[in-house]
């Protein structure tokens, strides 16, 4: 059985996080692993013998509501680390092997938002697993179309293996899409879209190109007009993610977000 990891820090945008995961594990049959590590950045790992006997009572609740959440039917872990919270999700992931890691951007505190963001970054760019970032207030539904995201440049160099695996998790449709500022030439980007989808065949992929002065704007206006469900872009060895509009999307779209190596 594959499995979902969740961290949570408690806050409602975690814990909102930690429901999406819930539904998302529900739907692909997996099993769900909730994580809180018990030293962050900026706060170190030393918590008093009566801080951890709460933060045992705060987990045990929570398993108990997602067990109700997903009607018994998915097996449900709770898990307590000491220590960093990225370095805790990927020792893990080692271990689980997750579809995906589903997390918020954010904290209970301005503190804990800044770091949180600052690990969602981190992760992106380094967890070999899909990292599925999810808005403080977004609600779970099921996954139909992916929103690809992309900028044709070294296409070569993207995981195709790995998208087209997590295309067939969900049994999902993929758009393909790039947004044209007017700077490149038509033939060009239709001639790598066209290479692209190529690799993509066998798992419902469909190639646009579209154009807007906004990369952004762009890509949120296909998505809501498409009735996109998630977008997709791939960081590691991805020149889009490095651009600010990218960041954009991980912290601002009104969508979830996957990241994937």
């Amino acid at each position: 059985m594959q499995s979902i990891i969740t961290p949570t820090d408690f806050s409602q945008a975690s814990l909102n996080a930690v429901n999406y995961a819930a539904d998302t594990a529900l739907a692909l049959n997996a099993r769900l692993v909730v994580l809180h590590a018990t030293g962050t950045p900026g706060t170190g790992s030393i918590y008093s013998a009566f801080e951890h006997d709460e933060i045992d009572e705060k987990l045990n609740r929570l398993k108990n509501d997602l067990i109700k959440r997903t009607n018994k039917k998915i097996p449900v872990h709770t898990k307590k680390s000491i220590g960093f919270t990225e370095s805790e999700i990927i020792n893990v992931c080692r271990y689980q092997k997750p579809l995906a890691v589903i997390m918020a951007t954010r904290g209970a505190n301005f503190k804990k938002h800044f770091f949180m963001g600052s690990i969602t970054v981190y992760l992106s760019k380094n967890l070999e697993y899909p990292v599925i970032v999810v808005p403080r207030d977004l609600e779970h539904k099921p996954i139909q179309k992916i929103l690809m995201a992309t900028d044709l440049e070294n296409i070569h160099g993207l995981p195709i293996e790995r998208i087209k695996n997590i295309v067939t998790a969900f049994n999902a449709q993929l758009d393909v899409v790039h947004v044209c500022n007017g700077e490149e030439k038509q033939e060009m980007a239709s001639g790598r879209m066209h290479e692209l989808t190529g690799y993509l065949s066998g798992c419902n992929a469909h190639g646009h190109i579209i154009y807007h002065r906004n990369v952004y704007e762009g890509i949120i206006d296909f998505a809501k007009e498409n009735n996109a469900d998630i977008i997709l872009t791939c960081p590691k060895k991805h020149s889009f993610f490095y651009k600010s509009k990218s960041k954009q999307l991980i912290f601002k779209a009104p969508f979830a977000v996957m990241t994937l190596q």
